[in-house]
């Protein structure tokens, strides 16, 4: 530990005064009082501490402040003692307290803390009392201790040694509590204890100990904090370090000693030597021989160099058959040493190491041409006696085309004679197998080898192929087939190049639409090289006709020729079209269905024709005729015809059917076709029902009206009554009853004809006939009958009406309608036609005297009551 001064002269200069002011004003010291010598002054310092340490090289300004005060009534001066050596004086009017800081005043109160600046510091005051000036001293002190820096003080910069000789470097440091210690290459000293630390070496060895070393000085010592006076830090934390460079010199090797050739070949030759035998390899300055460097020459600047440990050493890469000129130099950590040759020598003979060329490469179904020409004459190394041609396939491409009857690989020996070497030669391989691919060979020989072959790979050429195999034709639909067939297992011939598909239609063509192809177009199939025998092949014939029977033929064929396969195949039935439909009605109960369909539009074989009938049915329908029914049409012949027709019976009259037809064959069926419409005609109506008449009077004539209801079954719209009224009386001359028409009326207007059906109307009656319509009857009034004389209708006669209902297929049964309550003429007996009985007359005479009988009586029985 350094000596700290206890005392200072009293002629310290003001700048350094100041700078003790500072750190006093930095560590302070506890509030002190002293009485003076006769009076009340007193000094003290504030904030003060008893004992500080700082590191050499604090900022003073990092200090905190610490002041000296004087409490009196008239203060004169304030100043700071360091080591009794007054450093800081300052007077103020009236002084009262006076800080330990550094003013502009005081330049050299800037900067750091130095060692000088270590004491045991106190503050006095000075004031005046009376006539007396008097002065106060704070009775305890402060002790500043300042720590000196770390620093290295001697230490050279490099150092050089020959390898082997001894290192010896000292690091000497200065410092508060230093210590020192090396570090070197790859090794690191155990931490120094004191100022001063040595580094020796006894023998340097220049793989080991050659780079840089460095010295580090530090210092593990603590001191104040400069802003917290209650706490320690290192008083250095960062540690000084110097580096020196040392180097490690070696001296080169001498030359090898008795090198010699030991073998010599076309390509390399070998080498021996014994090490060099000065300077010694123990010396100092001297390593062992780390490697030997072997330099060879041949022509004017092309070399081969090889770095070796030890002899003997091969050196490979020469020239064939060349001069060369070889030299080795051995190698330490200082370098390499001077050459030792061993002369021109004469490399042997080689393989050439030049691949010959071949061109000219032609292929047929079984054997390979080519032209094989030298290689260069620089790559032969030495004189050419012949090539080697070796070929080989593998028979991929095409096994089955490997047979033992050809050659899958070989190797021929073409001989050359040295003065025809430069001329190209023609050679030939033969009995080779078909459609694989060689890889041929060709390799320059000499006396010493045969040396790296050329390389060439051709495909022989197909032979004529063979017929693809197991053709097979799957009918997809009516329109496509899908063929498979196999390559020839084994293949003997080769491969294909394509296979073209044919399909033709057979002379039965009939269900050609104009769509589908006859002779679709023909499919080539690319083959490929990877197809293998016995591979299977598809492809797919479309657009064909229904119900058609075609011929396939598959084609295989390669640059050799071609082959021919087929098969048949009958395509399904498609989807036919409906037919063309005409009605024609026949009669009330019967219509003719004709139809016509083309061979073209059935797509395959005609099975039947489904009839859809159906009655939309407004006037005649009732259970006994047809109202909807499916009839199914076959024949023998429905194929051979293209017209058909049939007649639908049991219908109902005067009723609109409507017909639609269905195309069936042997797969499927068509559409509906479209909807026809026919009536069929009206029939003859049935006879009226209900008929009655009532005969009423109306003088002087005779009035009958007649009733009828029309037919259950009309058959038709009906659309006329015919009423007739007949006589029936007797001809006296003729001796037998006869009948005659009176009158005829035709009803066919404004009747309303109703009956178990809905009826439409018809027309009026005629003039001066009048009509009526009650309770679904038909009524016809008749005005009047003819007035006949007695003599007209001998022997009495007797009426009755004939009543027919007429529609458009003609007028039907007649009913006759008598009156009920009987009605003659005069002269008539009876209320049927042809019956027998009295005249006319004769009833007349009768009712006549009937009647004055009648009168008498009453004028008597009169007469009698007014007596």
């Amino acid at each position: 530990m350094p000596s700290w001064p206890m005392a200072m002269p009293w002629r310290t200069s003001a700048a350094a005064a100041a700078v003790v002011a500072a750190i006093l004003l930095a560590v302070g010291a506890p509030c002190v009082r002293s009485e003076d010598q006769g009076g009340a002054g007193q000094v003290s310092i504030i904030n003060g501490n008893a004992s500080v340490r700082y590191a050499e090289g604090t900022a003073r300004s990092s200090l905190s402040v610490a002041q000296c005060q004087i409490t009196a009534g008239s203060v004169t001066d304030l100043m700071w003692i360091q080591n009794g050596m007054k450093v800081v004086n300052k007077v103020t009017v009236p002084p009262t307290i006076l800080p330990l800081a550094w003013t502009a005043a005081v330049p050299a109160a800037a900067g750091n803390i130095m060692l000088s600046d270590a004491g045991i510091y106190n503050c006095q005051g000075f004031y005046t009392e009376g006539p007396f000036v008097k002065n106060a001293t704070a009775p305890e002190h402060i002790n500043i201790r300042v720590a000196e820096a770390v620093r290295i003080t001697s230490m050279a910069a490099s150092m050089t040694l020959l390898h082997g000789q001894p290192l010896d470097i000292t690091c000497v440091a200065s410092g508060y509590q230093v210590n020192t210690s090396w570090t070197r290459p790859s090794v690191t000293t155990a931490p120094g204890s004191s100022s001063t630390s040595r580094l020796v070496i006894p023998a340097t060895d220049v793989a080991r100990d050659d780079g840089l070393y460095t010295c580090t000085a530090e210092s593990d010592a603590l001191c104040t904090v400069p802003s917290n006076r209650a706490a320690q830090q290192k008083c250095f934390p960062s540690p000084v370090r110097q580096a020196i460079t040392v180097t490690i010199q070696v001296n080169p090797p001498g030359r090898v000693q008795a090198l010699k050739r030991t073998q010599v070949a076309s390509t390399h030759a070998t080498l021996a030597w014994d090490p060099p035998s000065s300077p010694p390899p123990a010396g100092p300055g001297q390593t062992p021989v780390t490697s030997y460097h072997i330099v060879c020459v041949f022509g004017t600047s092309s070399n081969v160099t090889s770095r070796v440990v030890s002899s003997p050493a091969t050196v490979s890469n020469l020239p064939i058959f060349s001069t060369v000129n070889c030299s080795v130099r051995a190698e330490n950590a200082g370098g390499i040493g001077p050459a030792e040759s061993t002369g021109n020598f004469q490399t042997r003979q080689g393989a050439p190491s030049g691949k010959p060329t071949i061109e000219k490469v032609s292929a047929m179904s079984a054997s390979i041409d080519f032209t094989i020409k030298p290689p260069a004459l620089a790559q032969r190394n030495g004189v050419l006696t012949g090539y080697k041609v070796t070929y080989s396939s593998n028979c991929a491409a095409c096994p089955g085309c490997c047979q033992p009857s050809c050659k899958a690989s070989g190797t021929k020996n073409i001989s050359v004679h040295h003065s025809t070497q430069e001329t190209p030669i023609d050679h030939q391989l033969d009995t080779l197998c078909n459609a694989n691919q060689y890889t041929v060979s060709v390799s320059a020989c000499s006396q010493a080898g045969c040396g790296v072959g050329a390389d060439t790979h051709v495909v022989t050429a197909n032979g004529k192929p063979t017929a693809p195999e197991n053709l097979t034709a799957t009918v997809l639909s009516s329109s496509a087939v899908r063929l498979q067939w196999q390559n020839p297992s084994p293949s003997t011939f080769g491969l294909y190049s394509k296979f073209t598909v044919t399909a033709s239609a057979t002379a039965d063509r009939k269900y050609f639409n104009g769509v589908c192809q006859v002779n679709p177009p023909n499919l080539v199939v690319p083959a490929t090289q990877t197809l293998s025998p016995g591979q299977v092949i598809t492809s797919t014939v479309s657009q064909m006709c229904p119900s058609t029977v075609y011929v396939f033929t598959v084609v295989g064929e390669n640059n050799a020729g071609t082959a021919v396969t087929s098969t048949g195949a009958t395509t399904t039935a498609g989807k036919p079209s409906a037919p063309q439909l005409n009605l024609t009605a026949l009669s009330a109960t019967t219509i003719r269905v004709e139809w016509t369909l083309l061979t073209r539009d059935r797509a395959g074989p005609l099975t039947k024709f489904m009839l859809h009938l159906v009655s939309v049915c407004t006037c005649c329908c009732h259970g006994d005729c047809a109202s909807e029914e499916n009839i199914d049409y076959t024949a023998t012949d429905l194929d051979q015809v293209n017209k058909y027709s049939t007649v639908l019976t049991g219908l109902c009259p005067s009723t609109e059917y409507e017909v639609d037809i269905t195309t069936y064959n042997s797969a499927t069926q068509s559409l509906p076709s479209d909807h026809k419409h026919v009536d069929t005609l009206a029939g003859l109506p049935d006879n009226i029902v209900d008929a009655s008449c009532n005969v009423t009077s109306v003088n002087p004539h005779l009035i009958v009206v007649v009733h009828w209801r029309p037919p259950k079954t009309p058959k038709g719209i009906i659309s006329a009554y015919t009423v007739k009224l007949q006589q029936t009386f007797f001809d006296e001359q003729a001796g037998k009853n006869r009948t005659s028409t009176i009158s005829t009326e035709v009803y066919d207007k404004d009747i309303q004809v109703t009956g178990t059906e809905s009826q439409k109307p018809v027309g009026a009656v005629t003039a001066n006939e009048e009509v009526t319509s009650t309770n679904n009857n038909t009524v016809a009034k008749i005005p009047e009958l003819p007035d006949h004389s007695t003599d007209e209708i001998a022997g009495g006669s007797q009426y009755y009406y004939e009543i027919t209902a007429a529609t458009a297929g003609g007028q039907g049964a007649t009913t006759i309608v008598r009156c009920a309550s009987g009605w003659t003429k005069p002269g008539s007996t009876g209320d049927n036609p042809g019956d027998g009985g009295l005249p006319g007359y004769v009833v007349a005479l009768i009712v006549i005297l009937v009647l004055a009988g009648l009168i008498a009586l009453a004028g008597l029985l009169f007469h009698r009551m007014k007596l």
